[in-house]
Formats: structure tokens, sequence, C-alpha cells
């Protein structure tokens, strides 16, 4: 292809996705348009289609992806070694590695990348936010409260599923308590980068080119339901964090279930309990000494995997992590995933006021 084609290439996609993030970041009705037109239908086809694959495929692009830039890379080397004669390869190779990462980002933001620019949960489900601080404050601590009490009430009923029952029944409650589009298509598989994930404290993930949603299986059990339901609300369109969560914990709760009952309580537990610490360190002890033996057990758990991944790569990874959320129109970065304390003490307010509702997504 000569240069000139290489560049109006380049060109056209560098202005596809300037266009496609402006519209984005500027048009509520865009995002409504992207989602109906675009993502909805994309994710049915490609839950469809991946379905039939017993692995993460997307896990196996990822691996041609990094054979890839490997190779790219040597090629590279070589260019430059030999630059007198090579210059005009070398050229040509990195302009077709800028059209290649443009394909990459356009691809990116066409299956994926317009959800982050729909309404917050909070939101769009009309969550009636507290009239000060000192108000919100006291709703944190008595929601604290509430999910020990809760906590204490479900343990002595919870028993660990196997990954195949905790992937069916998931599945069953977006069934029978979201108007998700695309309810039969939504799946987790395990990852095939397990120990990987473990080292940089990554529980799971989802795939934007093959609409895949992949989870770190060598973690506790009793976590798996929450984290389970967290990333079928991705495949669901819902790519907020906290969102995430918050669909997961207003799910886990919603059920008859002890074992997602007991997940989603114990994970929201977790963040709730760290802000109630940061603010009201005696009665963040008060409530971790008044838990079952079964938690005090699971949490003992956890803090031993913490400690044993507590390492350079990990922290790396949540900052990266954090930066590429903060690029995609979530300015909470990382730190939306416990800005689920708040969110998920007003759906308490909401279901208690209201009773059990069916879960609307944007």
């Amino acid at each position: 292809m000569p240069i000139k084609h290489k560049l109006i290439l380049l060109g056209v996609l560098v202005f596809l996705i300037a266009f496609f993030q402006f519209m984005c970041s500027g048009s509520v009705r865009f995002v409504q348009m992207y989602a109906a037109g675009i993502f909805y239908p994309l994710q049915s086809v490609r839950s469809l289609i991946f379905s039939f694959v017993p692995f993460s495929f997307g896990d196996c692009l990822y691996i041609l992806l990094g054979l890839f830039l490997l190779v790219v890379l040597l090629r590279w080397i070589y260019f430059i070694s030999a630059f007198g004669r090579s210059k005009e390869k070398l050229g040509s190779s990195i302009l077709y590695f800028f059209i290649f990462l443009a394909f990459i980002l356009l691809g990116f933001i066409i299956g994926w990348g317009g959800n982050y620019y729909k309404p917050s949960l909070s939101e769009y489900w009309q969550l009636k936010q507290p009239p000060s601080r000192q108000a919100d404050s006291t709703a944190l601590v008595k929601f604290h409260i509430l999910l020990t009490d809760r906590l204490n009430t479900i343990a002595p009923k919870y028993r660990q599923l196997p990954e195949k029952e905790v992937n069916d029944l998931a599945r069953s409650w977006y069934r029978g308590f979201t108007n998700c589009k695309d309810k039969d298509g939504l799946s987790i598989k395990n990852s095939l980068f397990g120990p990987v994930l473990e080292r940089l404290g990554i529980d799971g993930y989802y795939n934007p080119f093959t609409g895949e949603g992949q989870i770190n299986n060598r973690l506790p059990g009793f976590l798996l339901p929450f984290l389970y339901t967290h990333e079928m609300a991705h495949q669901a369109g819902i790519a907020d964090e906290e969102d995430a969560n918050l669909l997961a914990y207003a799910l886990g709760t919603l059920t008859d279930d002890p074992s997602f009952n007991y997940s989603a309580t114990l994970n929201v537990w977790l963040y709730t309990n760290a802000r109630v610490m940061h603010r009201d360190t005696l009665l963040g002890k008060t409530c971790l000494g008044k838990l079952n033996p079964l938690t005090r057990r699971h949490l003992d758990t956890l803090d031993e995997l913490a400690k044993k991944y507590d390492n350079a790569a990990a922290r790396a990874s949540t900052g990266v992590y954090d930066d590429f959320l903060k690029a995609n129109n979530q300015k909470a970065g990382v730190h939306g995933y416990g800005n689920v304390s708040r969110s998920a003490a007003l759906w308490e307010e909401k279901v208690r006021t209201k009773g059990r509702l069916l879960l609307k997504l944007p």
C-alpha cells in the first residue's frame, strides 16, 4: 500500500475514534442509540458464537497479540541495527503499527467503550441522595450494622457452590430480576491466566472484543457468586465498576439463595467496613467483633491472600487500571469499586420502602 494511502487510512481511523468519543461524551441520545443499535446486538452475536467455545477465546487472542507485539519488536530491532538499508521498511512498519493500534482502539470503542458514558445506576434508579454529609455518614453506619447482622443471620445456611451452579444460578437471577437484553448469553469462563491474575490482584475481567467474562477461579469460593454477577453486569452493558458492584449486590440480596446472599453481603461489607474504620475505628472494630465464626474465618483467608500477593506488580496493575478508567469517563477510577457502600445503602432504603423491584438497566 502506498504511503499516501496508509496516511489517509490512519487519518480516517483517528477521525472516527475522535468523532465517536466526542458524540458519546456530549450526547445522551447518541449513547442510547449506541447501546440499542450497536452494543446489545453485537453482544448477543458474540455470546452466541463464543458460548460454543469451552475456554476463553479472548485470552487466546491476547496470547496471539503478545506474540505479534514480540515479532514487531524484533523486526524493529533488526531494522534499527541495519538502519541505512532498512529505514524505509522501519518507517512503513511503524506506520502499519499505528494503523493496527487505531483499528484496535476503534474496535474497543464500538464493542464496549460507549457504555462508559451511560448514566450511573444510582441516577437511573433514582436513588435518593442524603441531604448532608452528616446524614450520609449516619446512613453508612446504619448500613454497616445491617450488613453485619445479615451476615450473622445467613452464615449458618451458607454452602459453597460448584462453579457451574454459580454460573447457572447467576444467569437465572438476571432472567428473573432484570430486563437485561441478553439474558441467555450471559456466561462466565475461567481465565487462562489464573496464576498471573493472582499475582496482579485481579479477580476477573470483561473482554471488550469477544464479549466474554472471565473469572479467576483460584479465589475462595465464597467470593465467586458476587464476582460472577459482577462480570455478568459488564456483559449486560454496565461499564462503571461501582454500578457493576451495585447490580451484583442488588441481585445477590434479592434472591432467596443463601450462598449468593452471603457472598453479596460479605463483598459489600468489606468495602463498607474499610470506610467505617476510616471514620470511626471503634465502631468498625465493634462490628468486626460481632461477626460469626464462619465469616471471621473467611476474613482471615482474605487477609492471608492480601499479604501473599501484596507486591509491586499488583500495585502497578492497579495504577494502570486506575488510569484506564479515568481516561474512559470514570472519574473515581479504581476507587469506584468502594463507592458501592454508598449506593448499596441507598438501594436498601428504596427496597425497604417499595419492596422487591425489577432491576432496569440503562
